[in-house]
């Protein structure tokens, strides 16, 4: 706080100096300031000011400063701790937010993990409990968007496939890229709030939130292709730039 107030007090103790020797010099009858009797005149007052002989006079005046400034420090450190109980509080939400997009970006890791190598359609992504949506919408609204988008794309082609035998086929490609996409939207968000102490809630996505190399590298293992990121191909590229 000493810091924030610092040039403004140097600043106000400058302009009442310059105009303290003004009104002095003003006010005086010696003639010119350098002369023989201002001089000495001069010193007098100098050292009745550095012996602090003029307390005395205006101690009513001092103690109302000090008092005022007494306050002044009161109501400044009382906002700082305020905010800093607040910034405190929400960490501490985001952090506890944070839980859920790893629980539901686990899933989703799973699910990614599970039709690389499936030779029949696993079951679809369920959409998280209410409590664990609010959770990731608090972190980004886009987030909680997605995951839904996410379930139905999965829930959909299952139904499909289970009437359609050659459906999963077809489309096994596309449920691969996109959940290599999903699964890498909630890891590095995961990672970006956990190493941003300042970081701020209901955050928006886009493309230059997200490091496209471990897409790059995932689809060069499956042979994906940018359509292949469904939805979410505006926010990766599968190729290097």
């Amino acid at each position: 706080m000493f810091q924030k107030l610092k040039q403004p007090l140097i600043f106000a103790v400058c302009v009442w100096a310059l105009l303290a020797f003004t009104a002095a010099q003003s006010s005086s009858t010696c003639g010119a300031f350098f002369t023989g009797d201002c001089l000495r005149l001069g010193w007098q007052r100098l050292s009745h000011v550095v012996l602090l002989g003029w307390v005395e006079e205006f101690q009513t005046l001092i103690a109302g400063i000090a008092a005022l400034g007494a306050g002044a420090f009161v109501i400044v450190s009382g906002r700082e701790q305020i905010q800093h109980l607040r910034e405190s509080k929400q960490r501490e939400k985001i952090d506890d937010a944070l839980d859920s997009v790893y629980t539901v970006g686990a899933d989703v890791g799973e699910y990614y993990r599970k039709i690389r190598f499936a030779t029949k359609i696993p079951a679809s992504i369920p959409l998280p409990p209410a409590d664990l949506m609010k959770d990731i919408a608090y972190i980004s609204p886009q987030l909680s968007q997605f995951i839904i988008r996410f379930h139905f794309l999965t829930s959909d082609t299952y139904d499909d496939c289970q009437i359609n035998k050659h459906h999963f086929p077809l489309n096994k490609k596309y449920l691969i890229g996109s959940s290599l996409a999903m699964f890498q939207i909630f890891k590095q968000v995961t990672e970006h709030v956990r190493e941003t102490p300042d970081f701020k809630p209901r955050a928006t996505l886009t493309k230059m939130t997200f490091d496209s190399d471990p897409i790059i590298y995932g689809a060069e293992e499956d042979n994906l292709e940018q359509k292949h990121l469904g939805a979410f191909q505006d926010f990766f590229s599968v190729t290097s730039e």
